[in-house]
């Protein structure tokens, strides 16, 4: 078995923390429902429009797990209202 995560930094287009909070809390709640990964919002941060998000998956292979995290930041970079900054793969 093989675990692997992701982070990623995105841009949002919000205006307060509260709908920063609401929109990442429905993005990760879709990723984790039709990706089947755990999700988690890493930074709390007092930027409305900023936000780090952390994804991490188990799989068989290396190369499913790979190929589960990049079906999530294909599934962030379609997002309409959000724009991928960057974003790093570890192995766990």
């Amino acid at each position: 078995m093989k675990m692997m995560a992701l982070r990623v930094e995105l841009q949002l287009d919000t205006s307060s923390s509260r709908e920063r909070r609401r929109r990442v809390q429905s993005v990760l709640e879709k990723l984790h429902e039709h990706l089947n990964v755990a999700v988690l919002d890493l930074e709390e941060g007092d930027h409305p429009q900023k936000a780090a998000v952390g994804v991490v998956t188990v799989a068989s292979s290396r190369r499913e797990a790979r190929e589960i995290l990049e079906r999530v930041i294909d599934a962030l970079c379609a997002h309409p209202r959000l724009t991928v900054v960057s974003q790093t793969i570890h192995e766990v």
